[in-house]
């Protein structure tokens, strides 16, 4: 065979065998990439490893096969983001006040639309999610969390919004607890009965609860701490109480509370010709207790009451028309009382008219009180109205005590209004026409000057009645009066003997020391105004934590408060403004307990100063 010819075909079989490799090269890359997923579904899985592979479904249902991630604590997502039908949540954080057992068990109770609709515990770093139900989707787009909790209360509640960036911060308020075993003899439906009530100085945390059976012990978690509390059981059909119960922040008290049974009273209620009186109110009051029991009567004017034992009076009566009164005296556990009969007669009236010095009748305001009720009270007794123009008045519907009867006016003559006054003490009903005759009230002169001593041109002067016993009460109204003398010098009416407080000011930027003066007094008073001073800082508690809820009050060298700042917020700052410059003391008070100070400091006039920090307990540190 020629050479030439043996290449020729040694070339066309090359060329065979490349043909073939490259048609078997390209329908396997064909098949590879056939069987390959698409470029946008590996992209979705890289960007989400730790999902789990979702079973194949049909390719119209693939929207509701779609899985989404629940986002981990600290990760939000806007309510735009994801599909429509998204999982909506509320995140947030207790913060725990400094000073909260470590055994505390705290619940967040979400409500929206009128109604609970979710709850879910805190956990010990302070963080919770609720997931808002599908059924309350659709109902409220704004709602309201609240704590359940042993020691932690909030004020009110915190309004929370769905699928927020922000988690909400609850910022609670370290109380204590109480917890009690009530002994008794009584047993079974007699003592599931019976309630026990809650009863401290914040009537709006005033609460009630019955004891379980049959260990008999009861409890009230998160009440207001540094306050004394009162446990009673006065609805029936046990009654006792507990008094001085005092609450500490963080701490559980113990009580004891003894129930026992009640008095039974039973009888009639009927008018003077014997006829019985139905649907009228009876009550009956326990001495020390303050709250009456009452009930209505039936038709024929019979009642049957259970009442707690002690100092009982019965009483019956309508306004105006009617009264009885019964003193029952002392009756002990489980006694009964039966066939009481109250009789309603003509209710009292005390009648009679006001006159001027001269004889001529007065348009004056006559005030009638119970006579165990201060006489500067005026407007703030059992019954107050004004004369006619004959100076009579007629007051009804009194019951059997005796009264303080007070009339008050003013007359205005040559440009000057003075004030008169009369009273007349243990006035007794139906006992005949009173005749009031005014006179002229006591009145207190003095002078204002500033600080150099000179007279001031232009000046309002107050004056309050203090209580005898504690000078922190005040009794009655503020007499208030604005002057522009020459020569400083002023004169205000209107007082009642007794101890009163007198200050000045001018502008609101210069006040007086306040001076205590005993009314009737023929001396003159001298106020000196000076330029006033401002108070800020902290109240801190022992550990250092800021003192939520409490009020700085600041007395004068005479020991006389000036002014009372605002309580406290969650930062413990406080502020006081319009300080009498001088020698003053600062004291921490929450109610009427004083849990920090006295401190004392020395102000110079327009001294402005924020810097002092006041600890419970202690004193300052600046």
């Amino acid at each position: 065979m020629p050479r030439s010819l043996a290449l020729g075909l040694v070339a066309l079989g090359a060329l065979a065998l490349g043909a073939w490799l490259w048609s078997t090269g390209s329908s396997r890359r064909v098949a590879a990439e056939a069987a390959q997923p698409s470029a946008p579904v590996a992209e979705f899985a890289s960007d989400a490893p730790d999902l789990e592979a979702a079973p194949s479904v049909p390719a119209e249902s693939s929207r509701a096969a779609v899985a989404v991630p629940t986002p981990r604590r600290g990760r939000t997502l806007a309510p735009d983001h994801g599909p429509a039908d998204a999982e909506l949540w509320i995140d947030g954080i207790v913060v725990f006040p400094p000073g909260t057992p470590a055994d505390e068990e705290v619940s967040v109770v979400a409500s929206g639309g009128g109604s609970d609709w979710g709850r879910t515990p805190v956990g010990r770093d302070g963080h919770f999610r609720l997931t808002v139900p599908e059924w309350m989707r659709y109902k409220a787009t704004r709602h309201s969390l609240e704590l359940e909790a042993r020691y932690l209360w909030l004020r009110v509640g915190v309004p929370a919004t769905p699928n927020s960036r922000n988690p909400v911060k609850l910022m609670p308020i370290l109380g204590g607890r109480i917890e009690g075993r009530v002994r008794t003899a009584a047993v079974g439906e007699v003592f599931r009965q019976a309630s026990i009530e809650l009863r401290g100085e914040d009537s709006l945390r005033t609460r009630r609860t019955r004891p379980s059976w049959p260990d008999l012990t009861f409890a009230f978690d998160a009440v207001l701490a540094y306050r004394t509390y009162t446990l009673v059981s006065d609805e029936g059909p046990l009654f006792g109480s507990a008094a001085g119960v005092r609450v500490e922040p963080g701490r559980t008290s113990v009580v004891e509370l003894e129930l026992a049974s009640g008095v039974e009273l039973a009888g009639h209620v009927r008018d003077e010709g014997g006829q019985p009186l139905a649907g009228l109110e009876v009550s009956a009051t326990v001495e020390g207790l303050g709250r009456p029991e009452t009930m209505q009567t039936g038709p024929d004017g019979a009642f049957r009451m259970g009442v707690a034992p002690g100092v009982i009076r019965l009483e019956a009566g309508k306004s105006g028309r009617s009264y009885a009164c019964l003193e029952l005296g002392r009756l002990g556990a489980g006694e009964r009382r039966e066939g009481i009969e109250l009789v309603l007669r003509s209710a009292g009236v005390i009648a009679g008219r006001v006159l001027w010095p001269d004889g001529a009748p007065a348009q004056a305001w006559v005030t009638v009180d119970r006579d165990d009720v201060d006489p500067a009270t005026v407007g703030g007794g059992h019954e107050s109205l004004q004369t006619d123009a004959r100076g009579r008045f007629r007051i009804s519907g009194l019951g059997a005590d005796s009264f303080l009867v007070t009339a008050a006016a003013t007359r205005t003559a040559g440009g000057r209004t003075t004030r008169w006054r009369a009273e007349e003490q243990r006035v007794a009903p139906n006992g005949g026409e009173l005749t009031l005759v005014l006179a002229d009230c006591p009145s207190v002169r003095g002078q204002v000057v500033d600080e150099r001593g000179q007279p001031m041109a232009r000046f309002e002067v107050s004056a309050r009645r203090l209580d005898p016993v504690d000078h922190r009460r005040s009794l009655g109204k503020t007499l208030r009066g604005t002057f522009q003398p020459r020569d400083g010098s002023f004169q205000l009416t209107g007082f009642v003997p007794g101890e009163w407080e007198l200050q000045a000011s001018e502008t609101g930027q210069f006040v007086s020391e306040r001076v205590l003066v005993r009314v009737p007094t023929s001396e003159s008073v001298v106020l000196r105004v000076l330029r006033t001073a401002s108070l800020g800082g902290l109240v801190l508690d022992a550990s250092g934590a800021p003192a939520v809820g409490v009020s700085v009050i600041c007395e004068g060298a005479n020991g006389l408060e000036i002014c009372e700042s605002p309580d406290t917020g969650a930062d413990g700052a406080f502020v006081l403004s319009s300080v009498p410059s001088g020698r003053v003391t600062l004291t921490v008070f929450r109610q009427d307990q004083a849990l920090g100070g006295p401190v004392e400091l020395e102000l110079a006039p327009g001294e402005e100063r924020a810097d002092v920090v006041l600890y419970l307990g202690g004193g300052p540190r600046r």
